[in-house]
This record gives C-alpha cells, structure tokens and sequence, in this order.
C-alpha cells in the first residue's frame, strides 16, 4: 500500500482503533492517508 513500510505489530494497533471508531471502508482510507503521511518515518524498512 505504502511503498517503503514494512508490517509492524505498531500498524496493527493503529488500523484496530480505527476499525473501533469508523465503518470498514472510512478506516482504511484514514490509515492510509496517516501512513503516507505522518506515519512514515516510523515505520521504514531501514529503521531499527
């Protein structure tokens, strides 16, 4: 979805609360969007 970010249990805590507060389609376009472009930095595959 987000070239350059590789899977986090971190990612999955984000995208579950957002399942909690918006229908399906809303949260992941949401996640998305903060992937992109909040998120990044802390998820990137060269990051230890």
């Amino acid at each position: 979805m987000v070239p350059g970010i590789q899977y986090s249990s971190g990612l999955t805590s984000i995208a579950g609360h957002l399942l909690l507060l918006s229908p399906e389609e809303d949260a992941f376009w949401i996640f998305a969007s903060m992937t992109d472009t909040h998120l990044r930095p802390y998820f990137l595959a060269n990051t230890i």
